[in-house]
């Protein structure tokens, strides 16, 4: 079984080389960060990238949902099977996520999502949770729109007043599919598309 861990080395690997790599490895050793809990080791070495890169977290978290949305499709084809669009997808992302959690994120709990219609193009995606999910959330969205050639915008709204924990993502999935598959997320030189 590969883990999350892994799946992250590799995109780094290939996105930004090795010294990258070998410096995020060596700043985990340096803080002993090292769990049992997958969760936790994946937020780790992505603090520890975000650092490296001298990225924001939120630009490291969203490059990593984009980047990983493809490998973990291909790993996980039952995720992606009987749906045409990341709207279908998104309208069960509790299923989904429980899914994925099983067999990538084995100890951790899942947040519950909730999935709401705003207008005939936009859902919104609500759970309580760390604010680094949403962001994960945000460029896996983006990466499911590549994976299925679709036009999708993502924005993170602020949660009412009161509800610290409540994290919103709008995805305005538009009805024309894209002609050409382009890259997405953060590129090797580090800007955010």
């Amino acid at each position: 079984m590969t883990s999350l861990l892994l799946l992250l080395e590799e995109l780094v690997d290939a996105d930004f080389g090795a010294t990258d790599l070998h410096a995020v490895r060596k700043s985990l050793g340096a803080r002993g960060d090292s769990s049992a809990d997958p969760a936790v080791e994946a937020k780790a070495f992505l603090d520890a990238l975000a650092i490296v890169q001298r990225r924001t977290p939120a630009q490291v978290y969203v490059w990593a949902g984009t980047r990983l949305a493809a490998p973990v499709a291909k790993l996980l084809p039952k995720l992606t099977k009987g749906h045409t669009s990341t709207r279908s997808m998104l309208l069960q992302m509790t299923q989904m996520a429980n899914m994925l959690a099983a067999e990538l994120l084995p100890e951790s709990t899942c947040p519950d999502f909730w999935a709401d219609y705003l207008d005939g193009e936009t859902v919104r995606i609500g759970f309580d949770g760390p604010r680094e999910v949403a962001w994960v959330l945000e460029g896996a969205v983006k990466g499911l729109g590549t994976h299925f050639s679709e036009r999708v915008d993502v924005s993170l709204p602020d949660a009412p007043a009161g509800l610290l924990e409540r994290r919103l993502v709008d995805v305005k999935v538009r009805q024309e599919r894209r002609s050409s598959r382009p890259t997405s997320g953060l590129s090797a030189a580090g800007s955010r598309s």
